[in-house]
């Protein structure tokens, strides 16, 4: 097929904001769609391969796997070469072990399964694992497999067959994705039959360009037109979405859309045609794979080894060291192992296979070790076993309960949740509602003595407006709470995100909540430890100050409402730290008072439920 500069200017486009995207820079809160241009512009350019071939009668898929061996392997395994001592060095065992899982997940072509049981693409965890960017590799590479087999079977049956076969895959995959974005939106995210349809529109359009004898039938001005809209597109998409947006579904046809246009009507001479040819943005794209490969570990290195989150311009000197980087694997590993003299086929393969087996045996082993523990000093262990004993009890009396809903403790089906719930002790006075923030008082109270009625579930927030996508069953914990019937006193906490925080948000807590006991206590946010516990740990388990910021913000937007008289505001700080605000150092006491950055262990929860009855500030509490 012809050469495109086009093609690899519109890579530039797409994997330079899906990199600011992972360094945090708000401004492109939508960059992951890069990765859905990547996924158009996989589908156009393989197909146009395979499609050409076979036209041909030469196509092979010995050939076509050796090509897919030549770009992808060898890149890949040198970053992960290059990760593993770092791992080594930085990483606690169980994020060591997650690692391991992650490098096998990897050479096998199934880390997108393997992310997707574990976790979602924007949970807090996320910033923290090294290869969770490969889920998309993953995606491609099972596409690479499966798509060359479809095309075979179908096109005995003919060209036009085939054609009606991409559509109907296209279809049905994004019904599918549409229904899992608003259903289990980590499947959808993380999954090949939810992704499938954005591969179709590549395919579709190099079956639409690889027509012979075509006429475009598009004047130039239209060209101009939908290929600049075409590149809007993809912008609007990249400004306008975040994590909170439904995704991929019907939402992710903004930047796929974008892509075909451009791919379809960017034709030699038009605006955009020029621009993506553009020597700096052909050059990014060509180092785009290996950008996309490097980038992710450094930000997460970066991330495990600084104690705060890394300065704004830590993060841009990372993003140009990920270039930096990328030309030099593209220079020296990818475009050496493209060259048939200097790597033969049986050469290509050989070493694919012992890459494979080498980097999975590392996987297995660093699984079934827990992270390599024998690497790490007694000192070190002995605090990551009072964490795990803390987790694995609050486990027992938050995450596995009865009373908290939790996609990943032992509900994982609201029908399941509401079928077997049952904390609503006869003659309890108080309800408890709210995400894991308020769960954790929850526990607090329970150790303490008080009955009350639990209603929570993680990621609730407090109104049902605000309900994200990827937490619809909050809405059920409404309706259970309608369903319950009068209580005298209701206790609201929430994590409260910094996005939400606002005089609208509390006003509308306030209205939502205010006729439903005759006494409401709203919890401020928790003081923010900002870290995972391995970076105490890593540091000898030394203590840092909490950040108060998502504090400051609450009482900001609280003095620009009118504050109910039945509605009282618990200030958590003054219930936390008592004795020191400013510090609040109390960590290891000997115990873990807290689990991460804004969770208590059992043993916490137990301090501030004694402390907050001693308080007063909820004088209507009634005990066993």
């Amino acid at each position: 097929m012809k050469y495109r500069p086009e093609i690899d200017g519109l890579r530039s486009i797409a994997v330079i904001p899906v990199i600011l995207f992972h360094a945090g820079f708000a401004p492109f809160a939508g960059g992951f769609v890069g990765v859905d241009v990547f996924f158009v512009i996989s589908g156009y350019l393989i197909t146009s391969i395979i499609l050409g071939e076979i036209e041909q009668g030469r196509f092979s898929l010995v050939n076509f796997y050796e090509r897919r061996a030549r770009r992808i392997l060898p890149a890949l395994f040198f970053v992960l070469l290059v990760s593993l001592p770092f791992s080594w060095a930085y990483l606690g065992p169980g994020d060591m072990r997650d690692f391991a899982q992650s490098v096998f997940g990897v050479v096998t072509f199934s880390s997108n399964i393997l992310f997707w049981l574990e976790s979602g693409y924007f949970d807090t965890a996320a910033e923290l694992k090294p290869l969770l960017h490969t889920w998309s590799l993953a995606v491609e590479e099972q596409f690479y497999i499966l798509f060359p087999l479809i095309l075979i079977a179908a096109w005995r049956f003919g060209r036009r067959f085939v054609i009606w076969t991409l559509v109907l895959i296209f279809v049905v995959s994004l019904v599918y994705s549409h229904w899992a974005a608003l259903n289990t939106p980590a499947a959808a995210f993380f999954l090949l039959p939810a992704r499938g349809w954005e591969l179709m529109i590549g395919a579709l359009a190099a079956f639409y360009l690889g027509r012979k004898n075509t006429d475009y039938g598009l004047p130039g001005a239209a060209n101009e037109a939908l290929s600049l809209i075409g590149l809007l597109l993809i912008a609007l998409a990249i400004a306008a979405y975040d994590e909170s947006t439904p995704f991929p579904g019907l939402y992710a046809l903004l930047p796929t859309a974008g892509t075909a246009l451009i791919i379809l009507c960017a034709r030699e001479g038009t605006l955009v045609s020029r621009f993506l040819s553009m020597r700096l943005l052909v050059g990014i794209g060509l180092l785009s794979y290996s950008a996309y490969l490097w980038h992710q570990p450094l930000f997460v290195f970066a991330r495990h080894r600084s104690l705060e989150e890394p300065s704004t311009l830590l993060m841009l000197g990372l993003c140009v060291f990920t270039f930096a980087l990328a030309y030099i694997s593209w220079r020296f590993v990818e475009t050496p192992f493209r060259q048939r003299q200097r790597f033969t086929r049986a050469r290509v393969f050989s070493q694919s296979v012992i890459g494979i087996v080498a980097f999975a045996a590392f996987g297995v082993a660093g699984d079934v070790s827990d992270g390599f523990r024998n690497r790490l000093s007694q000192d070190y262990l002995d605090r990551v076993a009072m964490l795990q004993v803390g987790q694995r009890a609050r486990n027992d009396a938050v995450r596995n309960g009865i009373c908290h809903f939790s996609e990943r403790g032992k509900h994982r089906q609201i029908g399941a949740f509401l079928a077997h719930w049952d904390c609503s002790p006869s003659g309890a006075t108080l309800l408890v509602f709210g995400d894991s923030h308020s769960a954790d008082k929850a526990v607090a109270l329970r150790e303490n003595g008080v009955e009350f009625v639990q209603v929570t579930g993680a990621g609730c927030q407090l109104v049902p407006s605000y309900v994200t996508n990827d937490r619809l069953y909050c809405h059920d914990l409404f309706e259970l709470v309608d369903n319950q019937g009068p209580v005298a006193t209701i206790t609201l906490a929430n994590e409260f995100p910094e996005r939400d925080i606002s005089a609208a948000y509390l006003a509308e807590i306030f209205a939502y909540w205010e006729n439903r006991a005759e006494q409401i206590y709203v919890f401020t946010p928790m003081p923010d430890f900002q870290l995972p516990f391995n970076q105490y740990l890593k540091f000898g388990g030394a203590s840092m100050p909490p950040s108060h910021h998502r504090m400051h913000l609450f009482h900001e937007a609280l003095d620009n409402v009118e504050i109910p008289d039945n509605v009282t505001i618990v200030e958590t700080r003054d219930i936390l730290c008592p004795d020191d605000l400013d510090t609040c150092h109390n960590v290891f006491n000997p115990a873990p008072l807290m689990l991460d950055d804004g969770h208590m262990s059992v043993a916490g929860a137990q301090q501030f439920g004694a402390r907050l009855i001693g308080s007063g500030k909820i004088p209507n509490l009634t005990f066993d």
